[in-house]
């Protein structure tokens, strides 16, 4: 499991509030953009 995975995995963790929320996605976007993923780091980010 990748780091951007456990990120995401988090978002199932209930509840959580838009400023945690907003921190996942963006900590999994930028392990994305680390991992040379861009397409899945703009789409981390659209959710």
């Amino acid at each position: 499991m990748t780091l951007a995975d456990m990120h995401l995995k988090e978002l199932d963790r209930p509840p959580l509030d838009a400023d945690e929320r907003a921190l996942l996605l963006c900590g999994a976007a930028a392990d994305f953009i680390n991992a040379g993923q861009y397409e899945e780091a703009r789409e981390a980010l659209g959710e």
